[in-house]
């Protein structure tokens, strides 16, 4: 697997990441069909298509949400928050935000707000084609690993290790599938088989989350 590395989605070298988020957004509608899809056409279609088509009106009737309710984009609260989440200082990786469709835009979505403090993230949405492309390519390198509690995952040393072993090579492109259990446990059925995984220990993930106070 020595594909060159995935390229990130074009954007200026100085923009700040709320200025790349709302980028993002602005072509995620572009990319949607003039006319909605109804829940009739939807249940007819080959499963593909379906997959497809659920996604595209998820991520419609979301943005109209946003705009109905006066939310900001970015954040997704009101008043926008953006500005308490001040870009860390993270280098020697990217982070790509693989997130279900249905959670794309919700309050209550917490993985969104990695995307305003990590000076290289990118959002992708599972479903859509063009996302759906970019994440084939991302996962065909042999420098992406994929953040899921697998049963075959990797522990972040042993990623490491295995890294140093191989002399580093380019980058580390990560993956957080963004979603409730069920619907990221439905994204990373979708992952090829030899995807590298990586989980955080336990003691790790048990600690209450610094978000909860934006969680309904």
């Amino acid at each position: 697997r020595s594909e060159a590395r995935a390229a990130a989605p074009s954007a200026a070298a100085d923009e700040s990441p709320r200025a790349r988020l709302l980028h993002r957004f602005a072509e995620l509608r572009a990319q949607l069909p003039e006319e909605d899809h109804t829940l009739e056409a939807i249940k007819a279609a080959a499963p593909v298509t379906r997959y497809q088509m659920t996604a595209e009106r998820h991520v419609r009737a979301q943005l109209q949400r946003c705009e109905r309710l006066g939310l900001c984009l970015a954040c997704g609260l009101s008043p926008c928050r953006c500005s308490a989440f001040a870009p860390l200082p993270l280098r020697g990786h990217r982070l790509w935000l693989v997130v279900h469709s249905n959670e794309l835009l919700k309050s209550s979505n917490t993985g969104k707000l990695l995307l305003l403090a990590h000076p290289d993230a990118h959002l992708l949405v599972a479903g859509l084609p063009r996302d759906d492309e970019q994440l084939e390519r991302l996962l065909r390198a042999p420098n992406t690993a994929v953040l899921y509690p697998a049963a075959d995952a990797l522990s972040p040393a042993q990623l490491r290790a295995r890294r140093a072993a191989d002399g580093g090579g380019a980058p580390l492109d990560i993956l957080l599938l963004d979603g409730t259990w069920s619907e990221t446990r439905s994204l990373a059925r979708r992952l090829p088989p030899e995807t590298t995984t990586v989980a955080l220990a336990g003691d790790a993930t048990s600690k209450p989350s610094r978000f909860s106070c934006v969680r309904r």
